[in-house]
């Protein structure tokens, strides 16, 4: 399956001035891009066909999975050390958060809270003359 973002656009993304790996980079973008497809149960999703949204979380996604592939959580060199957050180190290649917006792409997924009932009975009669008082009613 295709990349959903380029290696180019993951350098970019990289603040330090290390060699660019190429090869840490698209097996980082080949994980996320088909962990996503997955996710939104979109198998068709191209490069030019996936949604703005879904190719930004790819690229926060991808960058992490880049910067960290091992998913440590701590360093610590003498004095100097630091953590990452679990919520970045799992071993899920999304966040909560992100892979709620995924779902929100899957096909059937619901658009919003608003939704249509049904109000008949299955009648298969109208009532003619609306507005009109009849002996039962207004029917």
């Amino acid at each position: 399956m295709a990349l959903l973002i380029t290696p180019e656009a993951l350098a970019a993304s990289l603040t330090d001035n290390l060699v660019f790996d190429r090869g840490l980079a698209e097996w980082a973008i080949g994980v996320v891009s088909d962990t996503a497809r997955d996710i939104a149960g979109r198998p068709e999703w191209e490069p030019d066909t996936c949604p703005a949204a879904v190719l930004a979380i790819i690229g926060l996604a991808a960058r992490r999975l880049y910067t960290n592939p091992d998913r440590m959580t701590r360093e610590n060199d003498g004095d100097y050390g630091y953590a990452l957050d679990s919520s970045v180190t799992d071993a899920a290649v999304f966040t909560p958060s992100e892979q709620g917006r995924l779902r929100r792409f899957a096909p059937g997924a619901a658009a919003g809270g608003l939704r249509v009932v049904s109000t008949t009975r299955g009648d298969a009669a109208a009532p003619s003359g609306l507005g009109e008082r009849s002996p039962r009613g207004w029917w």
